[in-house]
């Protein structure tokens, strides 16, 4: 594939930030995805969770776009 059809087609997206995947940075934020993880299958396992799942989406989300300014 080309770099434009690459680009169309979501396999790179230029806004992703590199990092040494042995740094501290590394580190955190594989605790944070896994957690993610594990939060996110506990709530599907609760009934009657939308709102909670709901929730806490929206918070993974709002912490993913406030990942992306600069202070």
């Amino acid at each position: 594939m080309t770099i434009l059809e690459d680009l169309f087609y979501g396999n790179i997206n230029p806004n992703e930030k590199c990092f040494d995947k042995k740094s501290e940075y590394a580190k955190f934020a594989k605790i944070i995805t896994d957690n993610e993880e594990k939060l996110t299958a506990f709530l599907n396992r609760l009934p009657n969770a939308e709102e909670e799942q709901h929730l806490f989406s929206q918070m993974v989300n709002a912490q993913s776009e406030l990942g992306q300014f600069r202070i």
